[in-house]
């Protein structure tokens, strides 16, 4: 547990020590402060009843669906019209898939995004793709955004390797 949050948090750039460990679940709280103090975490937070905090939340919270379309391709090789067209396939299946099970067009939120990553390189960002972005700066103007997001995360970027 310790490595899995180590590992996610020192890929998001974070410093543990500014951070407090919320433990929660059946197990969660007899595993914690050892792992917060193993961490150098700030401190640790145990909420009342821990073995229901994870169904309370699933309960209150929103109702997701992912829908991917795996397309393995350099991006300099993908026309902005073939990106959109994927999309629109997938958000006619979602949003016909959300009303079937009764929400209102009103509250059915889309956002899109793409999984890219430099060739060769064992792990995806998730970058949001707005429609209208797209439309505006195409795909060159995702792949600087894509740069600079690498840089941020990971402090160094590629320019000149493929995406």
């Amino acid at each position: 547990m310790e490595e899995a949050i180590k590992a996610i948090s020192t890929m998001r750039g974070h410093d543990l020590r500014d951070f407090m460990l919320l433990a929660f679940g059946g197990a969660g709280p007899v595993h914690a402060a050892r792992i917060a103090r193993g961490l150098g975490m700030a401190g640790l937070i145990v909420p009342l009843y821990p073995g229901v905090y994870s169904a309370i939340g699933l309960i209150m919270s929103d109702v997701k669906h992912d829908y991917v379309q795996s397309k393995m391709q350099p991006l300099a090789e993908i026309a902005p019209k073939d990106v959109d067209a994927m999309f629109g396939r997938l958000e006619a299946l979602a949003a016909q898939e959300l009303r079937d099970d009764g929400f209102a067009a009103g509250h059915i939120k889309i956002q899109r995004a793409l999984d890219l990553r430099y060739a060769g390189q064992g792990y995806e960002i998730t970058m949001p793709c707005a429609e209208d972005a797209l439309r505006q700066s195409g795909l060159d103007g995702l792949r600087r955004q894509f740069d600079e997001r690498h840089r941020s995360l990971f402090g160094h970027m590629a320019p000149q390797e493929p995406v």
